[in-house]
């Protein structure tokens, strides 16, 4: 039996990063970087992935509410300015575009074959975490294709996830694509243990202290265990890690493993910040999440789509080719168990 494709796109991540690289303007002197540079992506995956679900997900209203009644500064200091020279000296202007056209966008998307959905209180990572650890779940049934350049996914990898990182490289120039194969051999870390490895070193980009002085190569170093994954149906959890550093230090008096022991709050702090295998959900959010799929099927408005285009005064040199995989996209109806 054929797989069903999932792609879920982390969609604020996508909106960023175009927004940010490419200082593209309309006729009419705008800058349209960031729509031209999602809707060239969407047909990128739709061209190369082949993808029979597409699912964008958005941040949701109050998204850091619980993670910052753990910690504060989760977060803090964030400013989304200062992304793209051609705004250089005006921030008005650039915070305008950026609203304007992550405005049009979400437009965009609802005369698309995609489904959208935001969950109060949940960031687009639970929700995504949500989707391929209870909705699309089956491995015999789909294969999941997660889109973001943000690592905290690694976390989701499997044998029927997989995550495509577009950031270009020398060897990738479209993007890196990551397999249970290539993070285990890239970091020394099953993409499961990931989680443990993050509480440890702290995530600088979401003002998330780790232990200081310690990176992720010092970490697989010291616990060698996470490159695979547990003897039995469970996943290594902080307890191994604690439980590895006290017989470290018992066994070979290896001071090196203390400061795990002394930070040990820290670690379980971080963990409970970052981790996506278990996603806090509740019951309210999970059945809104369903209902993204079974509430409504997505179908390709060409007609409005072309007007929307118009309005902004986008003409990509591509247009036929945008309109052929959009159209050709026609998700069934989803039966959720």
């Amino acid at each position: 039996m054929k797989k069903t494709r999932v792609l879920l796109i982390d969609m604020f991540n996508l909106f960023l990063r175009n927004f940010a690289t490419l200082p593209l303007t309309n006729d009419r002197g705008e800058h349209v970087g960031a729509l031209f540079g999602c809707l060239q992506s969407y047909a990128m995956y739709l061209e190369d992935f082949k993808p029979d679900i597409v699912l964008c997900a958005w941040e949701g209203k109050g998204s850091a509410k619980r993670r910052r009644e753990i910690l504060k500064e989760y977060k803090e200091g964030r400013k989304f300015t200062g992304f793209n020279k051609i705004f250089e000296g005006d921030p008005e202007a650039e915070t305008a575009a950026l609203k304007d056209q992550l405005k049009k966008l979400r437009e965009y998307l609802t005369v698309m074959p995609f489904y959208q959905a935001s969950v109060d209180f949940l960031e687009a990572d639970d929700l995504i975490a949500c989707c391929t650890q209870h909705v699309f779940n089956d491995p015999e049934q789909f294969e999941n294709i997660i889109v973001s350049c943000d690592k905290d996914y690694i976390q989701l990898v499997n044998e029927y996830t997989a995550l495509f990182r577009p950031v270009k490289t020398k060897k990738n120039r479209k993007g890196v694509f990551e397999t249970v194969q290539t993070i285990t051999e890239d970091l020394s870390c099953h993409p499961n243990n990931y989680i443990l490895v993050k509480s440890i070193i702290g995530d600088t980009s979401d003002a998330i202290k780790g232990i200081a002085g310690v990176g992720i190569k010092t970490v697989v170093k010291n616990f060698p265990f996470l490159k695979t994954l547990k003897e039995s149906d469970d996943i290594y959890n902080t307890n191994d890690i604690f439980e590895y550093a006290n017989k470290r230090i018992q066994e070979d008096k290896d001071v090196k493993y203390q400061k795990y022991i002394d930070n040990k709050d820290l670690i379980l702090r971080n963990y409970e910040l970052m981790q996506l295998l278990a996603p806090n959900v509740s019951a309210v959010s999970m059945k809104t999440i369903e209902q993204t799929f079974t509430n409504f099927t997505p179908r390709f408005k060409n007609t409005q789509f072309r007007i929307m285009l118009l309005r902004d005064n986008i003409s990509p040199k591509r247009i036929d080719k945008w309109i052929d995989l959009l159209t050709n996209l026609k998700p069934t109806q989803i039966q959720i168990q």
